[in-house]
């Protein structure tokens, strides 16, 4: 993803790298940030930039995973977050007459796992949707300090939904062996692409869920918000 660090202005590039960020001006002080997994992330001056087509290169970097421990013999799948379809409320992906301005937002959930747990699937529900092809992707995070840290999947978990499809979308974590110790992680569905049709994406929210923390982040290269007790249709399923 890359954008302007804490505001709306953001996108994500396709699986080419290639990108097109719209600005409304740019101002001397204002900077592009670009992150990509496995990539240093790379801090551009947007003043310098020359008109026309601009080529960037990102330096490779590795991508250390936190150290998990891993325990043979779970037996007992568990499926944690909130089923609720039915509510008055949403949290939007899309702009209206923006089109892809907000690629790279995110809407997630913290899961609190009781035990050592692998992750076996993740299911996300889609109320309003009139894009032909869309895509997102799965982010599994460490939560640390209140917000989502370290990504804990060295591969990258893309969905795509087409025919304007509203309903649960069911994503199979099994095939990235993503391996948790017991606490918090994050998990959320980040936008990564919309056909040029496409004006409306949304999911339902639910309040109040106790115990629940619903996070949502405006942009690609925004800043993290968490609200308590409140939740979207998001489900996490896990063998413990």
């Amino acid at each position: 993803g890359m954008g302007i660090p804490g505001t709306t202005y953001g996108t994500v590039s396709s699986p080419e790298g290639r990108f097109e960020l719209v600005l409304p001006s740019v101002h001397a002080a204002d900077t592009m940030r670009i992150n990509a997994l496995g990539y240093r992330t790379a801090f551009v001056p947007l003043a310098g930039l020359p008109a026309g087509p601009v080529n960037l290169r990102l330096t490779p970097e590795p991508h250390n995973l936190p150290e998990v421990l891993i325990r043979p013999g779970k037996t007992n799948k568990v499926t944690l977050g909130s089923d609720r379809t039915k509510t008055d409320r949403n949290v939007n992906f899309a702009i209206n007459k923006k089109q892809n301005q907000n690629l790279g937002s995110e809407v997630g959930k913290v899961f609190k796992l009781k035990k050592p747990s692998s992750l076996e699937s993740f299911a996300f529900y889609l109320r309003y949707n009139n894009f032909d092809t869309v895509r997102f992707r799965v982010n599994v995070y460490a939560f640390d300090k209140g917000k989502p840290d370290q990504i804990l999947s060295n591969e990258t978990i893309l969905v795509e939904v087409t025919g304007k499809k509203m309903d649960w979308i069911q994503v199979d974590l099994s095939p990235y062996n993503i391996e948790c110790n017991k606490g918090k992680i994050a998990v959320s569905v980040e936008w990564v692409y919309g056909s040029k049709n496409g004006t409306v994406l949304a999911l339902p929210i639910a309040m109040p869920v106790p115990g629940s923390t619903h996070l949502y982040k405006f942009g690609s290269q925004n800043n993290w918000k968490t609200f308590a007790t409140m939740s979207a249709s998001l489900e996490l399923t896990v063998m413990q």
